[in-house]
């Protein structure tokens, strides 16, 4: 980092000490925080009540997402896709659908017990719960009624393409995580013929279940995004059969939420992202793919290329790289333009991620993602906070492909610019030396197939 005129350097402290103790202050968290949640009953066609739990976006008018759980599971079962969702600026609406959860008891009628016995009638009838969502959040949720997407799980993936075929011009997307082409009396690809061509798609299905119907649904709708995830196991699953069936692909499968939060905002083209230019942060319109204007920052003449995007403080990059790259360094600083438009002026130290891509997991990271001992009226206190990376890793004979994603400091999503520098090197770079210490390399991950 270049050397800094007295002044800048005093704003570097003002701005470390504000940044340290924002969280202590109780300061505004810009990030994606949103009116409380709330639950609703919706009333369907066929006179059911529906329970669910709206959790609205910050800014109303925007789009939104109805979450439909697997067989014989519930909304809390999407509790980690919450956040990446309203993080996003998308109000979400998690349903429990007739016979599940405490939509089961409807007056004297158990349809949990029919439910349990898989009674193709109740799931046949299940597109009614879906649509009453995606008209609540149209009239009542504050939603955009073009941009409502349906994300289903297991059954939930059938229930959406029936929804989507029965109702095209309310549905906006559709996200299926673990497909099947038929079940419980849903048949999937018979449903897709009805769903328009131009209606985004998106499967998500571990390897072991490809089979099942995404392959199926892919030869049928070849323009839909396919993430297949390979074999491997986390210990804490067991080897259970399904062990990555649906929800449970989360916390188990690395950048599932992520995957999914991403593709809403692509598919209704609800946010204008800021993208990363030449190494500097500059606004940029709303587009299809949202990596479609991420530019490359790789280092000049090296085979690989690595591409990035920022959203407020979520830096996201990916990128693919020749075998002999076996480490992957980036660094991120923040910064504030200068008089002639250049981003020159760094406020603080810089964030660095060293990637070991041979174990497809965090070397060690520093700066805002560790912590620095025994600065001035500081001593060992974490820099900013510690945070995790998320990483995909893909190995390969012709090569890496990886995809993350990590946050710079709090108050660097007001900062004019952001510096991404990104170096290749055959092995990963060691631990820096001389009173500096690196994050915690907790975050390694299973390599999964895209």
């Amino acid at each position: 980092m270049r050397i800094l005129q007295p002044w800048a350097r005093a704003l570097c402290v003002v701005a470390l000490a504000v940044a340290v103790l924002a969280p202590a202050w109780g300061g505004p968290d810009r990030t994606g925080a949103a009116a409380t949640p709330r639950d609703v009953a919706l009333k369907t066609a066929d006179r059911l009540t529906i329970a669910a739990t709206f959790y609205p976006a910050a800014q109303p008018g925007g789009p939104g997402v109805v979450l439909l759980p697997m067989y014989k599971s519930d909304r809390r079962a999407w509790a980690r896709l919450i956040k990446p969702l309203r993080v996003r600026g998308v109000s979400v609406l998690a349903i429990d659908p007739r016979g599940h959860g405490l939509s089961a008891k409807q007056g004297r009628k158990d349809l949990g017990a029919r439910v349990a016995k898989r009674d193709t009638k109740i799931f046949k009838a299940m597109h009614k719960d879906a649509v009453a969502a995606v008209r609540w959040l149209a009239k009542d949720g504050g939603c955009d009624a073009e941009k409502i997407v349906l994300v289903g799980a297991s059954v939930g993936p059938a229930v959406a393409i029936d929804t989507a075929s029965r109702h095209p011009k309310e549905v906006a997307a559709v996200v299926a995580m673990s497909p099947v082409a038929k079940t419980l009396g849903l048949d999937t690809l018979a449903k897709l013929k009805g769903v328009p061509a131009e209606t985004p798609l998106l499967l998500l299905v571990h390897r072991e279940e490809v089979e099942l119907g995404a392959d199926q649904i892919v030869e049928a709708r070849p323009e839909a995004r396919l993430v297949v995830y390979d074999e491997a196991c986390p210990p804490e699953a067991g080897q259970a059969r399904g062990w990555a069936n649906g929800t449970r692909m989360f916390r188990r499968l690395p950048l599932v939420e992520q995957t999914i939060a991403s593709f809403v905002v692509a598919a209704t083209g609800s946010e204008a992202e800021n993208v990363v230019l030449d190494g500097i942060v500059t606004a940029e319109g709303p587009h299809v793919d949202p990596w479609a204007e991420a530019v490359d920052v790789g280092l000049p003449g090296a085979k690989g290329s690595v591409r990035a995007f920022r959203v407020g403080r979520r830096i996201l990059f990916g990128g693919t790289v020749p075998p002999e790259v076996g480490g992957l360094r980036f660094e991120v600083q923040t910064g504030a333009e200068a008089e002639d438009g250049s981003t020159d002026l760094a406020l603080g130290p810089p964030q660095i991620l060293v990637v070991d891509l041979g174990t497809g997991s965090v070397a060690w990271t520093w700066g805002g993602m560790g912590s620095v001992p025994n600065f001035p009226g500081m001593g060992g206190a974490p820099l900013f906070g510690k945070t995790v990376p998320v990483l995909r890793v893909v190995r390969s004979s012709d090569g890496t492909t990886f995809e993350g994603e990590w946050f710079i400091p709090r108050f660097g999503e007001d900062c004019d610019g952001i510096r991404l520098f990104v170096g290749f090197a055959p092995t990963p770079p060691p631990r820096p030396r001389g009173g500096m210490v690196s994050g915690s390399p907790q975050h390694a991950v299973n390599l999964p197939t895209r």
